[in-house]
């Protein structure tokens, strides 16, 4: 017999949420073949068989989140593991093994409190009120005065609990670390790009098909990857005590996928030029939405951007996503009065939102990049000629 584990992916990965099973008990398999699907905070994974046989036991199981390297399944030949089943299967009454059948409860892993540490029915009773308790609500709804009866009405349950599992555990894990171990400060400003707009009307009427595809959020990327390798202490990673500067853009986006909040990353952005560089944000984009991103495309990361502006969010406060020190931020395309002459007109702004770590840089470094980003997204030219 051959025990599956919960692959580790990554140095960072704890444990991993088992989606589901591919394979039922008793079925055969080859080494190679997909047994179950898992989700890390990253990517969704498939566990295979390390060896053909038979899938003997599943030690997991769906929705389940499960510690790596712990055992989630067995593969071998059905003749052993009659033999070893027998040899380590608890002691269990009649009346225990009845109940636990028909309430679908697994007894192996009950501890008896029998004669020799037999499981008996109140075992299997005591493990079902367990499972069976509900939380109370934080404050029971008040019964109207003068109510007739109400307590025997039966109403809808008005709360569901959800676990924090997968994805969001680990967001919630990242964000909570990032504002306990950091100092941050975010920096706003609103950015005139009339000149930008027109530049992405232009791409419109592009002849090629992949530069009409080339959106606002290309340009804010392209952007980035010009501007970054002229503001070292931004394009960064704090460690410990340690300050890693780097001169290559490793350029992570926000991507809103149904597994929720996920960061891939276009390594060496600044190599690339404004088509390329779409393309590859497009696919990750894609990649990431269905859950077919892998788990090298979401590290690595020395910047990232978050867009709100499609979802008319005008002004946030990011949060860094560690070890980042530096995180922009980008609101909703909105009118601002400026002065042209002796008249007042409205022209189009971006709204951006810098949020750094003052441990690892300080207010005017952070408030000239936002500059420079900002004149070169204000004039094209200048943009496109870097």
């Amino acid at each position: 017999m051959v025990e599956v584990r919960m692959p580790k992916p990554g140095n960072e990965v704890e444990s991993c949420l088992l989606l589901g099973w591919k394979k039922e008990l008793g079925e055969a398999v080859r080494a190679g073949e997909v047994l179950c699907e898992i989700e890390t905070d990253k990517a969704i994974m498939e566990v295979q068989s390390p060896a053909d046989g038979v899938l003997l036991q599943r030690l997991a199981e769906a929705g389940q989140e499960v510690p790596v390297q712990t055992p989630i399944a067995v593969v071998g030949m059905p003749e052993a593991h009659t033999a070893s089943e027998a040899a380590s299967r608890p002691a269990i009454s009649p009346r225990a093994r009845r109940l636990a059948a028909r309430e679908g409860l697994k007894t192996h892993a009950l501890s008896g409190s029998g004669p020799g540490g037999r499981i008996i029915e109140r075992d299997v009773r005591a493990l079902l009120e367990h499972l069976h308790q509900t939380p109370l609500p934080p404050q029971a709804p008040p019964t109207p005065e003068g109510s007739v009866g109400l307590e025997r009405l039966t109403l809808p349950q008005p709360w569901q609990t959800l676990a924090l599992q997968g994805v969001r555990k680990r967001v919630a894990e990242r964000m909570l670390q990032s504002l306990h171990q950091s100092a941050q400060l975010t920096l706003h400003a609103y950015i005139e790009v009339g000149g930008l707009l027109k530049l992405r009307e232009e791409l419109k009427q592009h002849p090629d098909p992949d530069f009409q595809d080339i959106n606002l959020n290309h340009l804010l990327l392209f952007a980035l990857a010009r501007t970054l390798p002229q503001f070292p202490e931004l394009n960064a990673c704090l460690v410990g005590d340690t300050l890693y500067q780097y001169r290559a853009v490793h350029l992570g986006f926000a991507v809103d996928s149904p597994r929720g909040l996920l960061v891939p990353v276009i390594h060496h952005a600044e190599r690339l030029g404004l088509l390329e560089l779409a393309q590859t944000a497009r696919r990750l984009t894609e990649e990431a939405q269905q859950g077919r991103v892998s788990p090298e495309a979401l590290q690595g990361g020395t910047f990232s951007l978050s867009n709100l502006g499609p979802l008319g969010i005008e002004v946030f406060t990011p949060i860094l996503n560690p070890p980042q020190v530096a995180l922009l931020g980008v609101g909703a395309l909105c009118l601002r009065p400026v002065q042209a002459g002796s008249e007042v007109v409205f022209r189009p702004h971006l709204p951006l939102s810098l949020t750094f770590d003052h441990r690892a840089t300080d207010g005017a470094p952070a408030a000239r990049f936002l500059h420079t980003l900002g004149t070169r997204l204000g004039d094209p030219l200048r943009l496109l000629a870097f």
